[in-house]
């Protein structure tokens, strides 16, 4: 018996274990072939940043859309309902004031003195309101050219840093530094231009950029990041209050002038208690129009805050560029910055957002000092330079005193120098010691190497210098030189003080050599 053949368009009908046979081989040939399989994944991950992204806008209209009803809307409302409730009172108490001939040129009023004064009070508070309106909305034009010219710079420079520095060990420290820009400048619509302008430039993420991609000169992200501080000069020009406080008084003055003048007409014209019922309805639509045209105003006058602000705009470029910033710290491969060094000032993270530099541990890595340091930093080299320099004048006439007068200071520092085997031979990679370590030495009282020895002479000259107690028993030569380089590279950062004691203390043991 032959069985019939199956026709090519027959198609079996779809039962559990068939769904799991499809699943698996699909599972299979996704494991064969990679890139099927990054492909589901790639959108799944495109459709949760697009639900974040919508989240977060949703979030930020409706925290905008809460102030600005509660600025704007809430007021308007209270000062419609007020004049509707209080024009009928008011009026009725200004005529209850005036006598019967007051009142007849109330009504009357053959001069038109009423309605001229309202036509003009009118006509300056127009005049007024509407130049404030322009001038703040030009204003608000310009702040929306200077923030996508300084996000767009930004970008660039973001661009430029991961062409730059992508593959080396401070990568990390200038998205770092870019994140920290971000965040304590760009973001900071709340604080006056003239406070952000006027900060340390030590506390400048854009100089601790510079600082850490060049050495000895400018180097090539020079140019972005002089762009991006004239983009962000324009930002803060366009952010800087022009119409003074005064001037939104004097609104709000001229208002009150105008709509008080109301009631005195409904005193000469309360004739029955449906005319007043009639003129309160007018004159809450009055009331609720001048506060809102001032309220609109004065919105437009704030800094953020309100649907009438840069702030929906500003928070949607600010959130790509963070999310590229992370992308691309991810991607980088290098260990990502500490979470607790966010709050810090950039001096105290190294380049590569670990530990402070150590130039034992970090011999042959490549890694960078840290950026300049502190004022209270500097204060301390300044005030150690000073003391070097005493103790080396005090090292210079001890040594006239005993007989060497013909010889220069370097030449007295470099004999006193060779006089001691333990500071003329420092092991190799440890902290050479230079003029200062010597006019320590020497003012410290330690002399020849006979009347102590070379050892505890060496450990006192350097003990003095650097503020340390003696060493102490069991610490090997080995850690008490690892914990002087410590200590002596962290006072020879690479800043301009640090730079002049390092060339001082090189030139004179050149010339004393």
């Amino acid at each position: 018996m032959r069985w019939p053949l199956r026709s090519r368009k027959h198609v079996e009908p779809a039962t559990p274990e068939s769904t799991l046979r499809l699943e698996a081989a699909n599972a299979a040939a996704a494991a064969f072939a990679p890139g099927t399989a990054a492909v589901p994944r790639r959108r799944r991950l495109e459709r949760v940043e697009r639900k974040r992204a919508s989240k977060r806008r949703f979030a930020i209209r409706t925290t905008q859309a809460i102030n600005t009803l509660m600025r704007v809307a809430l007021p308007t409302i209270v000062a419609s309902v007020l004049g509707l409730l209080y024009f009928d009172n008011v009026s009725l108490y200004i005529r209850s004031l005036l006598d019967v001939g007051a009142i007849g040129m109330l009504m009357a009023d053959e001069a038109q003195f009423v309605q001229n004064f309202l036509t003009v009070i009118g006509l300056l508070f127009s005049i007024l309101a509407g130049n404030a309106y322009s001038a703040l909305y030009e204003q608000q034009e310009a702040i929306y050219f200077a923030l996508f010219q300084e996000v767009s710079e930004a970008k660039s420079l973001l661009e430029q840093t991961t062409l730059v520095c992508q593959g080396r060990p401070f990568y990390q420290a200038a998205l770092h530094y870019i994140r920290l820009y971000v965040k304590r400048d760009l973001r900071q619509l709340d604080v006056p231009p003239a406070q952000l302008l006027s900060s340390k430039p030590m506390d400048d993420p854009l100089e601790s950029i510079m600082y850490i991609t060049s050495v000895g000169v400018p180097s090539v992200v020079y140019e972005t990041v002089k762009n991006l501080r004239q983009a962000r000069g324009y930002r803060l020009g366009a952010m800087q209050r022009k119409f003074p406080a005064l001037g939104i008084g004097l609104l709000y003055l001229l208002a009150m002038i105008e709509l008080l003048a109301f009631p005195l007409l409904g005193a000469g014209s309360a004739g029955s208690a449906s005319i007043l019922t009639l003129q309160s309805i007018l004159f809450a639509f009055l009331c609720g129009a001048h506060v809102l045209v001032l309220r609109i105003i004065q919105e437009l006058w704030q800094a953020s805050g309100g649907v009438f602000n840069v702030d929906e705009v500003l928070q949607q470029m600010v959130f790509g560029l963070e999310e590229e910033l992370e992308l691309r710290s991810r991607a980088s491969g290098l260990p990502p910055v500490s979470p607790l060094s966010a709050s810090l000032p950039p001096s105290s993270i190294r380049a590569d957002g670990l530990t402070p530099w150590d130039p034992v541990a970090d011999r042959g890595t490549g890694r960078m000092q840290q950026p300049p340091p502190q004022q209270s930093e500097i204060d301390e080299l300044r005030a150690e330079l000073r003391d070097a320099i005493a103790r080396a004048e005090a090292a210079e006439a001890a040594s006239a005193a005993s007989g060497a007068r013909g010889l220069s200071a370097p030449q007295i520092m470099r004999r006193e120098l060779s006089s001691q085997p333990a500071l003329a031979s420092q092991p190799t990679g440890g902290p050479a010691l230079g003029t200062e370590q010597v006019a320590a030495h020497h003012a410290s009282g330690v002399g020849v190497a006979a009347e102590q020895p070379a050892e505890h002479s060496a450990a006192a000259a350097e003990s003095t210098w650097l503020g340390l107690p003696p060493a102490q028993d069991g610490e090997s030569a080995e850690e008490r030189r690892r914990r002087l380089a410590r200590l002596i590279s962290k006072r020879r950062r690479v800043s301009l003080l640090g730079r002049m004691r390092l060339g001082m203390m090189r030139a004179v043991q050149a010339i004393g050599s």
